[in-house]
């Protein structure tokens, strides 16, 4: 998980989060509210789908003259287009959570929130990379973290993936 965190605001255009993205190199934002509670997520999907209706099947060739894309990010505003009420984890859920939403959903990056919704890091596809790799340099001996977590762990765990699920069949 991260914990340095750029985000953005549901009142900023589509251009201003499009150059925080390919200036950072990131592929999602979180966009939260003056709380810091996230109320959002963009991905560069989309920025590149903005001039389609919503749900219409999207073809996007060689063809497709990105000026119309460019013209409508100066004018549309994070609200118009961020995916609203995202999956979130908290900071104690097991890899395998974040790991199942991005491999089983598609999620990423994942928003990192506390108990009272606040985001306080990012989960990305990178940090699971590290995660692997980590693991590999542990001894082949060593027990799975699952089957060595105590009681409360466990169940806070089981209570994060009931919340997730809970959270899918609100969507």
């Amino acid at each position: 998980m991260r914990r340095a965190i750029v985000t953005a605001r549901p009142d900023m255009t589509l251009q201003d989060a499009a150059s925080i993205m390919q200036n950072h190199g990131f592929n999602g934002l979180p966009v939260v509210d003056d709380r810091y509670h996230v109320v959002g997520m963009l991905g560069i999907k989309d920025i590149v789908r903005v001039p389609f209706p919503s749900g219409a099947e999207v073809f996007i060739s060689r063809a497709t003259p990105l000026s119309r894309i460019a013209a409508q990010l100066r004018t549309l505003r994070m609200r118009d287009v961020m995916a609203g009420q995202p999956l979130c984890v908290h900071p104690n859920d097991s890899l395998g959570v974040a790991v199942h939403l991005m491999i089983n959903r598609g999620i990423h990056p994942i928003p990192v929130v506390d108990f009272d919704g606040r985001l306080v890091g990012i989960f990305a596809r990178a940090d699971v990379i590290g995660a692997v790799l980590a693991a590999g340099q542990e001894s082949s001996g060593t027990a799975n973290e699952e089957a060595t977590a105590s009681p409360a762990e466990a169940w806070y765990r089981s209570a994060a993936v009931d919340s997730l699920q809970q959270q899918e069949r609100e969507r």
